[in-house]
């Protein structure tokens, strides 16, 4: 293999495009992402108390 197949690549600025737009994407979606992955855990917890509560009276 030649040499210059293990050059890096010229540095350029165009990256940061894209970088910005992931970065905007990321602060409009982390707190409804963060929200629905605690409110499911707890639906459950909740539905499986109370429903199991109710049909076993004591344990």
């Amino acid at each position: 293999m030649a040499a210059s197949n293990w050059t890096l690549p010229q540095f350029s600025l165009r990256y940061s495009h894209v970088w910005r737009r992931n970065l905007l994407v990321w602060r409009k979606l982390a707190i409804p992402s963060m929200l629905g992955n605690l409110a499911d855990p707890l639906l459950y917890m909740f539905g499986l108390g109370y429903g199991l509560g109710r049909m076993l009276d004591d344990v």
